[in-house]
């Protein structure tokens, strides 16, 4: 649905609707035609929202399925190494987050509010336990194939609900797609809402959000928008030396285009990656210490960042209030209020504090 062209479709109804009745009110005492023009004007707005449907509480947009209204979101655990790409479903979530692990390459975390709008997404791949941690701070039902040792330790301690590819279920939400077998198979798995749902269902996971998640992140209303003071047509950052990202802004449709190095970033589609949200959150990234390079990117810390969109950028401040089994995200401006986003779909770059010198906005 359009619902730019079915909101402008609305205000101008509502418009002819108020001049109509300016014109059959005339001759009548003037506070009276002010009173109940204000009246019809703010009872056009209520309706006019009620209209537009169920809002995404990770979007804030509207269109929201009946169905998944108060449902628990949906997090899949995407690879990024050079064999993945390019992987399914890139584009879809509506919030992307993406992390440095070990060998200076990402993960990605792709969160669904709806998962029957879960298009084929893969390669899936394992757990890593900041990346769990990041998903228990939306209350997420976790969807992976096979973990690491602190992954498998926090999920099990946590009591978090998950979806393990290397586990048998009846019905199993875990395939093959043979044809990146050429890649090796460890690039080639992948689901879907329909078969993640199905599974959910034969587990019995508690599909209810809990109470004081239904809202983690904050937007603004959909007839307003929010342009952060200092301008950013362009941003480029880094993960590690091997992991160099950039961002432009494009005018036309508001959005910010991710690259790769000098390369597009696009997914088995060939779309081209586009936030209306870029969230770039510092944080302290250290090693582990065992022979497999695992890291822990100290998510627990108060860190710095910024927040990206319409054109403009402005420093924030972030945290995860609470235990990490029951903590959610917490983003702020630097004068203490509460982060309030554009309504679109977001990244989330978790970026090593290390790196911090390597971003160049401008």
């Amino acid at each position: 649905m359009d619902f730019k062209k079915a909101i402008k479709n609305t205000l101008c109804c509502a418009l002819a609707g108020v001049m109509l009745f300016g014109c059959t009110a005339c001759g009548s005492k003037d506070d009276e035609t002010t009173t109940t023009t204000t009246s019809t004007t703010q009872s056009t707005t209520e309706t006019t929202t009620a209209d537009l449907g169920n809002m995404n509480p990770l979007t804030g947009e509207y269109g929201l399925s009946d169905d998944a209204v108060g449902d628990r979101p949906i997090a899949v655990v995407v690879e990024n190494s050079a064999a993945a790409r390019p992987q399914w479903g890139l584009s879809s979530p509506d919030v992307l987050v993406e992390g440095v692990v070990e060998g200076g390459i990402t993960r990605m975390l792709l969160l669904y509010s709806d998962v029957n709008e879960i298009p084929k997404v893969g390669p899936i791949r394992s757990a890593r336990h900041d990346f769990v941690e990041f998903a228990e701070c939306f209350d997420a039902i976790f969807v992976h194939c096979g973990w690491s040792i602190y992954a498998e330790k926090k999920i099990k301690n946590d009591g978090v609900n998950n979806l393990n590819g290397i586990q048998n279920y009846t019905p199993k939400f875990f395939y093959r797609d043979s044809s990146r077998a050429h890649k090796g198979t460890e690039h080639t798995g992948y689901s879907n809402g329909k078969y993640i749902s199905a599974t959910v269902d034969a587990v019995d996971y508690r599909t209810t959000v809990k109470q004081g998640y239904e809202s983690v992140l904050g937007f603004v209303a959909y007839d307003s928008a929010v342009t952060p003071a200092n301008t950013c047509n362009n941003i480029s950052f880094q993960y590690s030396s091997s992991a160099k990202y950039s961002m432009k802004y494009n005018q036309d449709d508001g959005q910010y285009y991710t690259y790769l190095g000098s390369n597009a970033r696009k997914d088995a589609d060939g779309v081209h990656l586009n936030y209306k949200n870029v969230l770039v959150l510092y944080c302290n990234v250290n090693s582990m210490g065992d022979s497999k390079g695992c890291v822990d990117m100290k998510l627990e810390n108060a860190n710095t960042g910024y927040y990206i969109s319409n054109g403009g950028y402005e420093e924030i401040s972030w945290t995860k209030n609470g235990s990490a089994s029951s903590s959610k995200l917490v983003i702020k401006k630097n004068n203490g209020e509460a982060l309030t986003m554009n309504p679109g779909n977001t990244y989330i770059a978790l970026v090593p504090t290390s790196q911090k010198s390597a971003t160049s906005i401008a």
